[in-house]
C-alpha cells in the first residue's frame, strides 16, 4: 500500500475560497491522504462549506481553534496530528493541479537527499482567472527536479527580493519538521522563509518546474507591512535574513549584497511614496538608500537614487511613474 499523505490545510474566515481548494484536494490522483483542516478561529460560514466535504469524503478532519493562535501555531498544532510520512501544508485558497500530491510523493521516494519539494505556479484573481505569469527568480537550468541550496536561497531573497519557493505548494518530510522543532512562533509574516533556511541550513529542497497550483492573488490576503511607509527600519524579510546571515557565519560572504539589498529597499519605499505624493519621504527614503549602497546609474532606479537635487529628482520620479502606469 502506498504510504499515508497528511495535507494540512491552516485557514482563516476563507469560505470565499475554500470549496475550490477542497475540491482540488480530494479528487487528487494520490489517494492515500488525510486532509487535516486546522481553522484559527473563523467568524464566517467557513465550516459550513468545509462539512459539506466531510459528509463526501472521511479522510477530512476539522478542528477549530478558540482564539486565532496564528499561522505558526496553526501550523505546528496541524503537524504535531498529523500521520503522515511526509507533509504537504498547502493554502485555503489556493486551487491545486489534481497531480500535485503525487508527483510530489514520487520526487521525494526517488530523491531521499531532499528534505522536501515545492512546485511551480501560475497566478489567478479573486474568481480564478489566470492574471499575470508568476516566473522562478531562480534558474532551474531546464532541470525537472532542481536541488536548490541555501546560498542560492540568500541570494534570491537578497538580490531577488523573495523566495524562489512557493509556500504552499510545500511537502516537507514530517522527520524534518520534527528536527526543526516547528515553526517559530514569535515571527509573523517570514514564517516560512525561516523555516526554510533553517532546512536549507542543514538539507537540499526540490522545486519541480511544473506550474501545478493556481496561487490566488487578492486583496484579504494584506501584504501592506511590506509598504509600510511609516517604518523607519529595512523591510521584515531583510531584517530576518540578516540575524540568520549573522547567526550562521556568513557576514563575509554576504556584506556587499546585504547593503545592495538595503539600497533596493529603501528606494522601494522611496518609489511608494510618489504614489502617495509624499515628497519628504521620498527624500527620507532616498537618502537612507545611499547611505547603503550606491546604485549603478543604468537604470532608472539608481539614476533618481543619485540625483543631488531633490526636487528635481522627485520631478523625474514621478513623471516617470504616471507614464509606466499608462503603459
Amino acid at each position: 500500500m502506498k504510504k499515508l499523505i497528511t495535507v494540512c490545510l491552516p485557514t482563516y474566515n476563507a469560505s470565499k475560497f475554500i470549496g475550490s481548494t477542497l475540491e482540488s484536494l480530494c479528487n487528487q490522483t494520490y489517494k492515500n491522504i488525510e486532509i487535516l483542516i486546522g481553522d484559527n478561529a473563523s467568524t464566517d460560514n467557513t465550516y459550513e462549506i468545509i462539512k459539506k466535504y466531510q459528509e463526501k469524503d472521511t479522510r477530512i478532519s476539522y478542528y477549530k481553534n478558540e482564539i486565532n493562535l496564528g499561522y505558526s501555531e496553526n501550523c505546528n498544532k496541524l503537524i504535531s496530528q498529523s500521520k503522515g510520512e511526509y507533509i504537504a501544508i498547502y493554502h485555503s485558497d489556493d486551487v491545486y493541479d489534481l497531480t500535485i500530491v503525487e508527483k510530489e510523493v514520487k520526487a521525494l521516494d526517488e530523491n531521499l537527499d531532499l528534505a522536501g519539494v515545492f512546485t511551480l505556479a501560475n497566478q489567478i484573481d479573486e474568481i480564478g482567472e489566470k492574471s499575470e505569469e508568476m516566473e522562478c527568480p531562480l534558474d532551474l537550468k531546464g532541470e525537472y527536479l532542481y536541488k536548490i541550496n541555501i546560498h542560492e536561497f540568500i541570494d534570491n531573497v537578497l538580490l531577488k527580493y523573495g523566495s524562489p519557493l512557493i509556500c504552499p505548494t510545500s511537502m516537507i518530510r514530517k522527520k524534518i519538521y520534527e528536527e526543526m522543532g516547528g515553526y517559530d512562533l514569535v515571527l509573523k509574516y517570514i514564517e516560512d522563509q525561516d523555516m526554510w533556511a533553517r532546512i536549507l541550513n542543514k538539507y537540499p529542497l526540490g522545486i519541480i518546474s511544473e506550474k501545478l497550483i493556481n496561487y490566488r492573488k487578492h486583496e484579504s490576503q494584506g501584504s501592506s507591512y511590506y509598504l509600510d511607509i511609516t517604518r523607519d527600519d529595512t523591510s521584515i524579510i531583510l531584517k530576518h535574513m540578516e540575524k540568520f546571515i549573522e547567526k550562521n557565519n556568513y557576514r563575509e560572504k554576504y556584506a556587499e549584497k546585504l547593503n545592495y539589498s538595503k539600497a533596493i529597499d529603501w528606494m522601494i519605499l522611496s518609489n511608494y511614496s510618489i504614489e502617495l505624493n509624499d515628497y519628504e519621504s521620498f527624500k527620507k527614503r532616498t537618502n537612507q538608500s545611499k547611505e547603503y549602497y550606491k546604485l549603478p546609474l543604468k537604470d532608472k532606479i539608481g539614476l533618481i537614487q543619485n540625483m543631488s537635487v531633490k526636487p528635481l529628482s522627485y520631478l523625474i520620479a514621478k513623471i516617470s511613474f504616471l507614464l509606466s502606469d499608462k503603459d
